[in-house]
């Protein structure tokens, strides 16, 4: 039963790389990341859980630096 959780969570990245855009990509890969460390923390898998948690700040650093960005152009124009 616990395995169907992580097969969830593959789909999900599989279908995050089919993503269009960067953005939605992303979200939709924390979401799967989100997964894998559920199921990481449910079968005592340190590093899914590690793996999977470095992923998910990267992606929040890579929504701070494009977000702030963005503020700051819209300040110029």
């Amino acid at each position: 039963m616990i395995e169907i959780i992580g097969w969830i969570g593959t789909a999900a990245v599989l279908a995050s790389f089919l993503m269009k855009d960067m953005l939605t990509l992303r979200l939709m890969n924390v979401a799967a990341c989100l997964i894998w460390v559920s199921y990481g923390m449910i079968k005592q898998d340190m590093p899914i859980v590690v793996t999977n948690g470095s992923i998910i700040m990267i992606h929040l650093l890579w929504f701070h630096k494009n977000y702030k960005q963005s503020k700051e152009y819209k300040l110029h124009e």
